[in-house]
């Protein structure tokens, strides 16, 4: 037999009629895109509506035609020898027919293999397990009814009803996970023909021309039908609101029988085609007579009561008109699946070839607008883009999506030690501590808006090591679309952006950085927030800082920051082995665990002590600074040998070093360096000095002091020094 094309659709909501896939059976079709855990949860759930959301994802099947443009009959460009099957009720002898239990389902199942198995595709429980769906394989296409008229009478002598519904040719199936289903290649085709009994005659009935009651207008009433739909809210269920909803569809004549049968349809449980054009002939009888149970206001207050957002009202300058292209548009739009990347800012879309979402391009909205000009939708392009950056597409967050899907952390296991055990530091006890609370609250930071990763984990060591790699390697795929390598510029909205949208942040070029460059970014790694206004947007946001930052170098010392450093994680790498195979999953599992455990990620005074005294090797330091303690080391205040202001240090390293000038910048710097290194500092006659000592380990005797000079003491007298003390060394 032929090769069978079916429309394949990744679920109910993301309907795309511009594309099919080619299947050689139905078999292959279920193989792909089965979902097992989704189809035993549906099984297991007893709560009706959950159930319903749960099916909603689920892959579909149109088996019975293709379709381009829409879900009508209007759409259908080619019929396909396939008719479904749809068993969910088992007739009793009083009494409405039931659902069958799971247990008979099977039995159903079964039994259905034994009569029609050479005529199917394949024969499986339904998704519910509490109903049998099956695939016929039928020799007249065109002759749809009547085989389904033929097959109906099986059924029913089996004692079992059919789907109405399984009537339409282009009713959709959701795809079940049945281990026992039955498959059949190549199927015989079914040819037994049954012609359609005398269907119920519907009664055309117009208004009479006396009756003054207006027609509602119709773009209102499809509005209010359409949202009942979207909401899958049931206000007929009460018969009496059923009698009211049929008179206010009977206002409009024969027109309103459609929107009749669309919100009967809600009520899935009673609904039936026949009753319900037989209510609605009777009403319109009734409403020709003159009769008013109810008008279409009745329906609107139902649909009110029942949180139906109201119609918008008619607005100036053709306001109803963009109303309805926009509802017109909506629901065009709701046959695709989108979502709103919150990290990246951007909206998504489903891409069937990739069987992944992508950012919308504008090549992707150019599509769609197409798309809707080929449906009739006039639709402008700006309308278009405010549907698409609107609420109408659901929020997603992949970070936090990432690790909400991982498997819970044995509790035992020191998958990061392990991790950081692929390096080998100059410290490795300290790295191997480091590197944990830099990696939970790299975690922290990317889940929580308001807690910000003040530390930058930096590796030093020979080029060609594998430093930024081991980096890059550190990030599970799931999250390589969201890590930027490559320069921070504090001074540039991108750089700003880029705190918000991405998991981490690897800066290269450290080396080039100057003292200020060094200062800007500090303050931009700890910026709680980001206040800017994104390209072509015309407002600015309040962007959540979610980035933490890592870093690797060449060059040993490249911290410049006389105020200390103990933002910097420094570590020299002696070796790297970027083939460890471990896996991330379970790194970030853990770092999870420990964080929402209360982990202390954070540095306290203590170990912020032991930062800055790692990091010394790693500081250049400057002109001022190797001076200063190269004549002066610091010392208690009443151990000291001299008492200086820090100009006066300043003018002894004149003397010293004929290079040296004494200017604002260069006092400033002095004043840094000692406050860095320690040197106790107090107030004398109203000016700040500081308690100093000569230098033991300086071999030159550097200290110069004018003949005559009398140092400060401690207590405002004359201290006693040694006369070599007071001149020269030469």
């Amino acid at each position: 037999m032929k090769d069978v094309i079916v429309m394949m659709l990744p679920s109910v909501g993301s309907i795309k009629m511009t594309k099919v896939m080619l299947v050689k059976t139905l078999k292959e079709f279920g193989k792909k895109l089965i979902n097992q855990k989704l189809c035993k949860k549906i099984a297991n759930t007893t709560n009706k509506k959950e159930q319903t959301k749960l099916k909603e994802k689920l892959p579909v099947l149109i088996p019975s035609v293709i379709l381009k443009g829409g879900s009508k009959l209007d759409n259908v460009v080619q019929r396909q020898p396939v008719l479904a099957i749809d068993v969910d009720k088992i007739k009793v002898q009083k009494g409405k027919p039931r659902r069958p239990t799971k247990e008979e389902a099977i039995e159903l199942r079964d039994e259905l293999i034994s009569c029609l198995g050479n005529y199917c595709f394949n024969i499986e429980t339904s998704p519910s397990a509490k109903g049998v769906r099956g695939y016929l394989h039928i020799a007249y296409p065109e002759k749809y009814l009547e085989h389904w008229n033929a097959i109906n009478k099986v059924i029913e002598d089996l004692g079992f009803e059919l789907d109405p519904a399984t009537k339409s040719i282009v009713q959709k199936y959701f795809i079940g996970y049945d281990p026992d289903a039955h498959f059949n290649e190549s199927p015989e085709a079914w040819i037994e023909l049954l012609k359609e009994e005398e269907p119920v005659k519907m009664e055309v009935v117009k208004s009479s021309k006396s009756n003054s009651t207006p027609v509602p207008r119709e773009d209102k009433v499809e509005y209010y039908v359409s949202k009942l739909e979207e909401l899958k809210i049931d206000i007929t269920n009460e018969r009496t609101n059923w009698l009211k909803v049929a008179f206010g569809f009977a206002q409009m004549g024969e027109v309103g029988r459609a929107y009749f049968h669309r919100v009967s349809q809600l009520c899935t449980e009673k609904y039936d085609v026949k009753d319900c054009d037989k209510m609605f002939n009777d009403v319109l009888k009734r409403f020709d007579s003159g009769e008013r149970r109810a008008t279409i206001g009745t329906f609107y207050y139902l649909c009110h009561e029942n949180n139906v957002p109201r119609y918008p009202k008619k607005t100036s300058g053709g306001g109803s008109r963009v109303v309805e292209e926009i509802l017109q548009a909506r629901r065009f739009l709701e046959r695709y699946q989108f979502r709103y990347n919150v990290v990246s800012g951007k909206p998504e879309m489903f891409d069937e070839e990739e069987c992944a979402f992508v950012p919308i391009t504008d090549k992707m909205e150019n599509s769609l607008f197409m798309a809707l000009c080929d449906a009739g939708i006039q639709c402008p392009v700006n309308i278009l883009r405010s549907i698409l950056n609107s609420d109408f597409i659901p929020d997603f967050h992949p970070i936090r999506e990432y690790f909400y899907k991982l498997d819970p952390w044995d509790g035992k296991t020191d998958h990061i030690a392990q991790l950081a055990a692929a390096i080998v530091t100059s410290s490795q006890k300290y790295w191997s501590k480091a590197f944990k609370k830099w990696l939970v609250a790299v975690v922290a930071s990317a889940l929580v808006d308001k807690l910000i990763n003040h530390q930058v984990l930096v590796l030093l060591g020979i080029q060609g090591l594998g430093k930024t790699t081991f980096l890059i390697g550190m990030i599970p795929l799931e999250l390589k679309n969201y890590v930027y390598a490559g320069t921070i510029n504090p001074d540039s909205k991108d750089s700003l952006v880029y705190l918000s949208q991405n998991f981490l942040i690897i800066m290269d070029e450290l080396a080039d950085l100057t003292r200020s460059d060094l200062s800007n970014l500090k303050a931009l790694i700890t910026l709680p927030s980001i206040q800017v206004r994104k390209p072509y947007e015309k407002h600015s946001e309040n962007l959540p800082h979610r980035s933490s930052f890592a870093g690797s170098i060449n060059d040993e010392q490249f911290l410049r920051d006389m105020t200390g450093s103990r933002r910097w994680l420094c570590f020299e790498a002696l070796s790297i082995n970027n083939k460890h195979g471990i896996n991330l999953n379970l790194v970030y599992a853990q770092a999870l665990a420990l964080f929402e455990q209360g982990f202390k990620y954070w540095f306290d005074a203590e170990e912020i002590a032991e930062i800055t005294s790692e990091n010394e090797r790693f500081e250049m330091r400057s002109t001022e600074e190797e001076l200063l303690l190269k004549v002066f080391t610091p010392c208690p205040k009443d151990e000291a040998e001299y008492i200086f202001s820090t100009t006066e240090i300043a003018e002894h390293i004149k003397l010293i070093s004929h290079d040296f000038r004494v200017t604002n910048s260069s006092v400033y710097s002095l004043g840094k360096a000692l406050r860095k290194h320690g040197f106790c500092r107090f107030k004398r006659k109203g000016v700040y000095v500081y308690a100093v000592k000569r230098n033991p380990d300086d071999p030159d005797e550097y200290l110069c002091m004018k003949d005559g000079d009398v140092p400060l003491n401690l207590d405002g007298g004359q201290k006693v020094i040694k006369e070599d003390h007071q001149k020269p060394i030469k």
